[in-house]
C-alpha cells in the first residue's frame, strides 16, 4: 500500500505533530508500506527530496504557513498518483489534503491534535483578526467531509463531537512513543541547586507568558533556577520581550537553543521538575517522554494534560501566574501527588492506524 502523507511541517522541524507522523511513517516502512511525506520547505538549506530512514520526503518551497494552505494541492495532485490513502493533520495541511481526496477520490484521514474553539480568544499574544480567522478556519476544517477524524485524546474527541463531527466518522487513537528510547539515560540533578525545566515550541497556548511572570512570585529560601529550551521561532523575540519587562534575573532563569532529541533528553532527566503550565493540550507529548523517563510534572491540569498526566506531578489550582508561583513552591518542598504511571505505547498507535488504512482501502 503506498500512502501520502500531507504535513505543514515535518523533521527537522520540532513538535508533537511532527513526532507522531516521524514515528508512524517509519514504522509504515519498515512493515513495506511505500511512503511520501509531501511537505513546506521551510528551511532554505533543505533538500527539495530526500530519504529519511526509507521515507521519502518531499518539500515544495511556499514560503509561509498561508501560501501552504491555499496552493499545497497543487503539488499534491502529482504525488496522490498510485495512493490509497492520503493522511493528514490539522492545521494547515488539512484543507489542501482535502482537495486532492477530492479531485483524485481518494480517501482521505486527518488526525486533529486539538480544537481550541473559544481558547482562541483566550490566548495571549494573538490580535482580534488572526483569533476570528483562525476560530472561523478551524470550525471549517471541522466541518469538512473527511472519511475519518482521528482525535488523539479523548478531550480531544469530546471537542470534535460538540462541533458537530459525526461519531461514526471519529476515532480515537493516542499518540505512543517507544519506551527503549527512554532506557538508560544518563542524568544527574544538582543537589545544591533545585532545576525547573520548560521545554518545546514557543506556541500561544504554551503559557510560557504565565510561567514568567510567575518567577517573581515565588517566595522560598531554597536556591532555584528554570531553563528554558526553546526552538528560533517568531514568538521567541515576544518572550524576550517579556523577559526584560518583568526584568527576570539570569541567575534564576536561562535560555538554551532547541539540541538533539538524545540531548534534550538528558536534560529532562537531570531536571528537578519539567513545566507545563498549557492552556490546553490536545495530547501532550513533553508529558509523557517526561514520564517515561521519571522526571515529575508541575501541570495546568489543562485539555488532555488531567487525562495524560500520571507518576509523580503536582496541578495548578488556578491557570493565573500566582497559581503557577504556589505548584511550583510545592514542588520545592517535592510535595508530589503519586499515582500509577500510565503508557502511551507506539506499537499499539501504529497498529490502529494501520487497521483504519486496510479499512478505507476495501
Amino acid at each position: 500500500m503506498k500512502v501520502l502523507f500531507l504535513l505543514e511541517y515535518y523533521e527537522p522541524h520540532v513538535g508533537g505533530v511532527e513526532t507522531l507522523f516521524k514515528s508512524l511513517a517509519g514504522q509504515l516502512v519498515k512493515r513495506g508500506y511505500k511512503v511520501t511525506v509531501l511537505t513546506n520547505k521551510y528551511d532554505s538549506s533543505l533538500k527539495f527530496r530526500e530519504i529519511i530512514e526509507g521515507v521519502e520526503v518531499i518539500r515544495y518551497r511556499f514560503f509561509n504557513r498561508y501560501i501552504f494552505t491555499f496552493l499545497a494541492w497543487i503539488p499534491g495532485l502529482w504525488q496522490a498518483s498510485g495512493v490509497k490513502v492520503i493522511h493528514t493533520t490539522s492545521y494547515n495541511a488539512g484543507l489542501p489534503a482535502w482537495i486532492v481526496g477530492l479531485l483524485r477520490r481518494k480517501n482521505v484521514i486527518i488526525t486533529f491534535h486539538e480544537y481550541w474553539g473559544n481558547l482562541w480568544f483566550e490566548l495571549p499574544w494573538l490580535n482580534t483578526l488572526s483569533r476570528y480567522l483562525n476560530s472561523a478556519f478551524e470550525r471549517l476544517l471541522g466541518s469538512l467531509p473527511f472519511h475519518r477524524f482521528i482525535a488523539v485524546s479523548d478531550y480531544t474527541k469530546f471537542a470534535l463531537l460538540e462541533v458537530g463531527v459525526p461519531d461514526s466518522k471519529l476515532i480515537r487513537i493516542y499518540n505512543g512513543i517507544d519506551y527503549n528510547d527512554f532506557e538508560g539515560l544518563e542524568g544527574s540533578k544538582n543537589p545544591e541547586e533545585f532545576q525547573f525545566l520548560f521545554f518545546g515550541r514557543v506556541g500561544y497556548s504554551k503559557g510560557i507568558d504565565l510561567l514568567l511572570s510567575a518567577i517573581p512570585l515565588i517566595k522560598t529560601s531554597i536556591n532555584f533556577r528554570v531553563k528554558l529550551i526553546l526552538p528560533e521561532e517568531p514568538l521567541l523575540e515576544k518572550v524576550t520581550t517579556l523577559i526584560n519587562e518583568l526584568n527576570l534575573s539570569k541567575d534564576l532563569l536561562t535560555i538554551e537553543s532547541s539540541k538533539p532529541f538524545s540531548e534534550l533528553k538528558k536534560s529532562i532527566k537531570s531536571a528537578h521538575c519539567i513545566l507545563i503550565p498549557s492552556y490546553s493540550e490536545g495530547f501532550c507529548y513533553a508529558a509523557v517522554e517526561t514520564m517515561a523517563i521519571g522526571t515529575p510534572i508541575v501541570s495546568s491540569g489543562r485539555g488532555a494534560l488531567s487525562e495524560v498526566v500520571s507518576g509523580q506531578f503536582i496541578t495548578m489550582d488556578s491557570h493565573t501566574p500566582a497559581g503557577l508561583a504556589k505548584a511550583m513552591q510545592s514542588a520545592l518542598k517535592e510535595e508530589w501527588n503519586n499515582t500509577e504511571m500510565k503508557q502511551f505505547l507506539l506499537q499499539e498507535t501504529i497498529d490502529q492506524y494501520i487497521e483504519l488504512y486496510h479499512e478505507l482501502d476495501q
